[in-house]
C-alpha cells in the first residue's frame, strides 16, 4: 500500500488520525520518539522482583466524555474491554480539611492500564518508534520526514502527499514554522503546563485516604491519585500505589532537575500530605518504590477553540489535546476528536 500520509506523534490524536486513514484504505506511517504508542496515555512498568511487576498510569489518570460522539466511542471501547468506568472516592483538600465530592459522573480508565488504549488502537499500524523527527521538507509538492533514530542514525522517509503533526505545540512549532506561518502563529498562542509526576508504592494500604484528591492552595502538589484503586489493576497485597502531580509553578521552576532530585524533594512532601489525608502519619521507611517523570507539555492552559489546524494547499495538519473541538472537551477526548477531525479533512483533500 502506498503510504500517502506521514503522522508525527503516536499519542491519542496521532493514533486516532492514522487509524481512520488506514481504515479508509490510505497508507500511513507513524513516527514517534517514544518506545511505543501512547503519549500521555502511557504507563510506567516497575519490576519489583522476579514474580511482580507493577504499573503506574503516570500520564492522564482517567478521562471523561463531554460530547455525544466521544461518548459513543467510549461505549465501544468498554464493550471491547479496552476501558472501564471508575467511580473513585473523590475529595478536595482545602484549608487543612478534606471535603468529599459526591454524585460525580463516573470516569473512564484504560484496562488493565491507561496505556492499553493506544496500544490496542494502534495494532496493525506502521509505527517507527524511537524516531526523533527533526525536519519536514517540501519536495515536488510532497513531504519528506527527516529523523534520527535512538542510535543517532539519520534517515529520510517519504515522499508523503500529506503530513500531520500530532504533537504538543513546543514540538510541533519547529516542524511547521518554515512552511505554514499562519498555523504556527496560532500555535504560539497556546501555553502548556509543565508537570512532574511522582510514582509511589508504599507498604501501607492506606484505606482511610480517598482515591482521587484535588489539592487546593498547596504550592507543591496539585493532585493525588490512588492507582491501584482503578478497575482491572493487579492486586498489591498490603501496599498502595499513588501517582502525585506537582503544580505547574513548582514543576516549571524545576524543569531541568533530575528525576532523583524530584523524588528526593517531592516524595517526602507527598507522604506527609498522604498522612494528613489518612488522618495518621505514614512512615517514609515504608516506601518501596519511588520514581519521577517530567511532562514538559502536560496539558494546555488555553486550548484553541477549534478541532485542528489544516492547510489544504500544503497538505499539512496539526492536531492534539491543545484544541477544544467540542465545548467542555479536554484531555483524551479533545485529542481523539482532534485526530478524527484532521483525518476527515485529509480524506477530503486526498479524494479531491
Amino acid at each position: 500500500m502506498h503510504q500517502s500520509v506521514g503522522v508525527i506523534g503516536a499519542g491519542v490524536a496521532g493514533v486516532a488520525c492514522a487509524r481512520t486513514l488506514q481504515n479508509a484504505g490510505r497508507g500511513v506511517a507513524l513516527f514517534d520518539r517514544g518506545r511505543g504508542p501512547g503519549g500521555r496515555l502511557s504507563t510506567r512498568r516497575a519490576p519489583i522482583d522476579d514474580d511482580l511487576t507493577i504499573h503506574f498510569d503516570h500520564g492522564a489518570p482517567a478521562f471523561s466524555a463531554a460530547s455525544a460522539r466521544f461518548s459513543a466511542i467510549v461505549d465501544d471501547w468498554i464493550e471491547l474491554g479496552l476501558c472501564a468506568r471508575w467511580r473513585p472516592r473523590r475529595a478536595v483538600w482545602r484549608a487543612d480539611a478534606l471535603h468529599a465530592i459526591e454524585n460525580e459522573p463516573a470516569l473512564i480508565v484504560g484496562v488493565p492500564t491507561m496505556g492499553a488504549i493506544c496500544r490496542r488502537l494502534a495494532e496493525g499500524l506502521d509505527i517507527r518508534s524511537g524516531a526523533n523527527v527533526e525536519l519536514l521538507e517540501r519536495i515536488d509538492g510532497g513531504w519528506l520526514v527527516r529523523m534520527t533514530d535512538s542510535d543517532g542514525q539519520a534517515s529520510a522517509h517519504g515522499p508523503f502527499v500529506c503530513v500531520v503533526v500530532a504533537a504538543p505545540p513546543p514540538q510541533a512549532l519547529p516542524l511547521i514554522a518554515l512552511h505554514a506561518g499562519e498555523l504556527a502563529e496560532q500555535l504560539t498562542k497556546i501555553e502548556m503546563r509543565t508537570t512532574w509526576a511522582l510514582m509511589l508504592r508504599i507498604e501501607d494500604p492506606t484505606p482511610e485516604a480517598p482515591d482521587m484528591i484535588e489539592i487546593e492552595g498547596d504550592p507543591v502538589i496539585e493532585r493525588i491519585i490512588r492507582d491501584d484503586a482503578k478497575p482491572g489493576r493487579t492486586p498489591d497485597q498490603g501496599h498502595s500505589r499513588w501517582v502525585v502531580h506537582a503544580t505547574h509553578a513548582w514543576s516549571a521552576a524545576r524543569r531541568d532537575h533530575s528525576q532523583r532530585q524530584i523524588v528526593d524533594e517531592l516524595a517526602p512532601a507527598s507522604l506527609a500530605l498522604l498522612g494528613r489525608l489518612a488522618g495518621r502519619p505514614i512512615d517514609p521507611a515504608q516506601t518501596r518504590h519511588a520514581a519521577a517523570h517530567r511532562w514538559g507539555a502536560a496539558r494546555p492552559m488555553n486550548p484553541l477553540s477549534a478541532d485542528c489546524l489544516f492547510d489544504r494547499e500544503l497538505g499539512l495538519g496539526v492536531c492534539g489535546d491543545c484544541f477544544e473541538p467540542h465545548a467542555g472537551a479536554s484531555g483524551v477526548e479533545a485529542a481523539h476528536l482532534s485526530g478524527l477531525a484532521t483525518s476527515e479533512r485529509l480524506l477530503k483533500c486526498l479524494e479531491a
